[in-house]
């Protein structure tokens, strides 16, 4: 099992079935990442992870705006994680971002550059980081546990499994998600 492991994120040959897998890399529940395939699925677990900051004191809620149909409720606080997904205002598209005032305006941080949000721009520009679409993260080291999410989605292939599988900086920081881990919020 361990040579399997070790093989499963390094070797370019065909990646172990899913049940292996499973056995490979155990679940404990959603991680500070989260990778997942669908939409549906990225804002059920963003939802769930960020729900119990909404009486946060110093946080503020931002509400979706009906324009921006992947946007959703957000509670901000200083110090949670964002990830860009528009060019603009200082960011770069999949730039990862941490509030450091919830404004308004709002107030990022990354990698020593600070840039003001308006509000209204937030939506647009930016999603909550705890949970990434699995396409977006492919060149992107994730520092920290990392929970994968819908490999047994019809959609999901091998390809995705490999991108996803190779995230994590060690292969001890990544679980897999049983099939029906979810309930619906």
């Amino acid at each position: 099992l361990r040579r399997q492991r070790q093989m499963c994120i390094r070797d370019r040959g065909k990646i172990p079935p899913l049940r292996l897998l499973r056995q490979m890399f155990p679940y404990s529940g959603l991680k500070e990442w989260n990778i997942c395939l669908s939409h549906r699925c990225r804002t059920q677990v963003n939802e769930i992870l960020n729900r119990p900051y909404r009486d946060l004191p110093g946080s503020r809620f931002i509400s979706k705006d009906p324009k921006v149909p992947e946007s959703q409720d957000v509670s901000l606080f200083p110090g949670i994680r964002l990830v860009c997904v528009k060019t603009g205002l200082g960011m770069t598209n999949g730039s990862f971002w941490t509030v450091t005032e919830v404004g308004p305006p709002i107030i990022l941080e990354s990698e020593g550059i600070s840039v003001k949000i308006p509000d209204e721009k937030f939506q647009s520009h930016l999603r909550l980081a705890s949970c990434l679409v699995a396409q977006p993260t492919q060149g992107r080291t994730l520092r920290g546990q990392t929970c994968i999410l819908e490999m047994d989605h019809p959609r999901w292939t091998e390809k995705h499994s490999r991108v996803c599988l190779s995230r994590a900086i060690d292969k001890s920081l990544l679980s897999i998600a049983p099939k029906g881990w979810h309930r619906p919020l």
